[in-house]
C-alpha cells in the first residue's frame, strides 16, 4: 500500500512518501557557497552541508516523490 503525505509545491498532486537509505557512500548535500574555503567544502567545519544518510545506518532521511512533476522533497 502507497502512503501520500504532502502535496506538490510544483503541481499539487498527492506524494509518495519513502526514504533515502544508504548505498554503498555516505550521502551528503554540500553547499555551493562561493566565498567557502576549501578545508570547510571538504570537511564540513563551518556546518553547512546535510548528512542525508549513512553507511552505519543511523541517518536515513524521509523524502517526497512526485512521479508527475519527477521532482523529489526532502526533509531534513
Amino acid at each position: 500500500m502507497v502512503s501520500y503525505y504532502k502535496k506538490c509545491p510544483y503541481c499539487g498532486r498527492a506524494m509518495e512518501k519513502g526514504s533515502i537509505p544508504p548505498g554503498r557512500y555516505s550521502l551528503k548535500w554540500k553547499s555551493d557557497y562561493e566565498n567557502r574555503s576549501s578545508l570547510n567544502y571538504m570537511f564540513n567545519f563551518d556546518k553547512r552541508d546535510v548528512k542525508l544518510s549513512s553507511v552505519w545506518g543511523e541517518i536515513c532521511c524521509t523524502a517526497y516523490l512526485c512521479r508527475v512533476c519527477r521532482k523529489i522533497i526532502i526533509d531534513v
